[in-house]
């Protein structure tokens, strides 16, 4: 009597052999067999560029040649900040949302010494937006003073620098970094739309950049605007009292705008 298990041709026969000695994939026990013509490739983690520390005799350099207005965003709920570089004016504006009560709106000074000798720094300080909590779709009636001031400051501007995101995008994040990623989203699409190159810089790279060292808090951030690049003391700008101790908002977000600006500067 024939085994129906056997296959009846020589065909089926050797392929039945092969598959008997052969181990499948899913049997426990089993390694699969790499080929050693070929070796498996590891994928190589391709890190972003890095752009040079910014010294106050390149800084220098750059504005000499500089022909098209660049400007540097921080994106923040509390105060989000522009930096605008204005080659022809000769003019370093900064906006920023956070005008508390005794705040200056506006002022400007012209720098006297260091690499922006000649150049006026201007500040704006815009109000923050009221809006009630209780509206439906209450976070994009916010974003939208936000959005208007980052596309009127940047204007014509070739070369738009914002920082990226200080959290990865995971599956897990507070309401405000979701909110925050949300006016990234809407920020980076109409800048997208409007400027030509459009740079993205991550924080610890706008801060080597700025002073060297990728993990600077504010206090030296802002220390070095004032000793390195000899920026005007925003704080007196805006009518602020400080101890040197302790930077008070919008302070720290308005030299992360500079700052991203000068990455936008030093990416060119």
């Amino acid at each position: 009597m024939n085994d129906l298990t056997q296959p009846r041709n020589a065909r089926g026969r050797w392929l039945h052999a092969v598959s008997q000695q052969r181990p499948t994939m899913n049997a426990p026990g089993t390694k699969r067999k790499e080929n050693p013509e070929k070796p498996r490739k590891k994928t190589k983690k391709v890190k972003p560029a890095q752009l040079p520390i910014l010294t106050p005799e390149r800084l220098q350099t750059l504005l000499l040649n500089l022909k098209e207005t660049v400007c540097g965003v921080d994106l923040s709920l509390a105060s989000p900040s522009v930096a605008v570089l204005d080659p022809i004016q000769k003019v370093l504006h900064s906006y920023v949302i956070r005008q508390r009560k005794g705040d200056l709106a506006h002022n400007e000074v012209r720098i006297t010494e260091g690499p922006m000798t000649g150049w006026l720094f201007r500040l704006t300080c815009l109000p923050e937006p009221i809006v009630a909590e209780n509206t439906a779709m209450y976070r994009f009636a916010r974003f939208m003073p936000i959005l208007d001031m980052i596309m009127n400051a940047v204007g014509n501007a070739k070369t738009v620098a914002i920082e990226s995101y200080a959290h990865a995008v995971g599956r897990f994040q507070s309401s405000s970094q979701s909110v925050l990623i949300e006016l990234g989203a809407v920020v980076r699409w109409s800048l997208f739309r409007q400027v030509k190159r459009l740079v993205e810089v991550p924080p610890s790279q706008a801060k080597r950049v700025f002073t060297g060292l990728g993990k600077s808090t504010k206090e030296e951030m802002v220390e070095c605007a004032l000793k390195t690049y000899k920026l005007p003391c925003v704080h007196k700008l805006l009518g602020i009292h400080s101890d040197r101790k302790t930077v008070a908002k919008p302070v720290d977000d308005v030299i992360d705008a500079i700052a991203v600006a000068f990455c936008a500067l030093s990416s060119q």
